[in-house]
């Protein structure tokens, strides 16, 4: 959410100038950086182009949801998977 917020207040500043995107993406990462919060490669771009085309109306809301699905849903199937993962192997070799 505060990535899609940050994109859209920098496009703003840009005046929708080419490249705002791809600037949008280094200044993200560097304050998320030297405020020592984790960022991801995948979800500053995505928040990034979410923000520009929420901005320019070109957003396509179900694009947008399922790849925020998939944000949400990554970690606890890939914990379930593990567990079931962990269960199983240690069921075979005690």
């Amino acid at each position: 959410m505060l990535v899609i917020l940050c994109g859209i207040i920098f496009l703003f500043f840009l005046a929708y100038a080419n490249g705002a995107n791809d600037n949008f993406k280094g200044v993200a990462t560097l304050f998320a950086s030297k405020l020592s919060l984790p960022v991801s490669t995948t979800h500053v771009p995505c928040g990034s182009l979410f923000g520009i085309g929420i901005v320019t109306g070109q957003a396509r809301p179900k694009t947008i949801a399922s790849i925020l699905v998939a944000w949400v849903t990554t970690l606890p199937v890939a914990a379930a998977l593990g567990g079931l993962a962990f269960f199983i192997l240690k069921r075979i070799f005690g």
